[in-house]
């Protein structure tokens, strides 16, 4: 039961802290709510994120001189662009990468014996109780690094 509460938790309260509170980001039509989905379906749609990323990114070091050059970058921008909604995802896999927050995630959950619902709501209700655990600081600036790297 451990296993399957913690798995949960750190899904949920990730999605949470990484959509909501840490660095808010605006609903993104067709994206699925973060806390109903598993890590490998975060790892996947995080990876289409990275992706879009890379691919636009390397449009800078094209000479774009050429009709031809033009249209290969315009079509990586077609291609991509779209990909970039999936930045919650990445937002997500981060805070998960942080042994320290998800192991606090766990216990916190541990800690409500059962009462899963009012963690979340304390969570939601008070972005502070979040930061505050063990490893939440450095989720957050490790999201709030990758961001500004990818958007610069």
């Amino acid at each position: 039961m451990h296993t399957v509460i913690g798995s949960i938790a750190r899904i949920t309260i990730a999605a949470i802290c990484a959509t909501s509170l840490l660095l808010p980001v605006g609903r993104t039509a067709g994206v699925a709510p973060l806390d109903q989905l598993t890590r490998s379906a975060v790892d996947t749609e995080a990876a289409k994120y990275r992706r879009a990323v890379n691919d636009l990114g390397s449009i800078e070091s094209m000479s774009l001189k050429t009709e031809a050059d033009f249209k290969k970058g315009s079509a990586i921008v077609n291609d991509q662009v779209e990909n970039l909604r999936f930045v919650k995802y990445r937002m997500v896999q981060i805070a998960l990468s942080n042994s320290a927050f998800t192991t606090a995630l766990e216990s916190e959950f541990l800690k409500s014996k059962g009462d899963e619902d009012a963690v979340l709501q304390r969570f939601r209700q008070d972005a502070a109780s979040l930061t505050g655990l063990s490893g939440g600081r450095a989720a957050q600036q490790g999201i709030a690094a990758e961001l500004k790297r990818d958007f610069q």
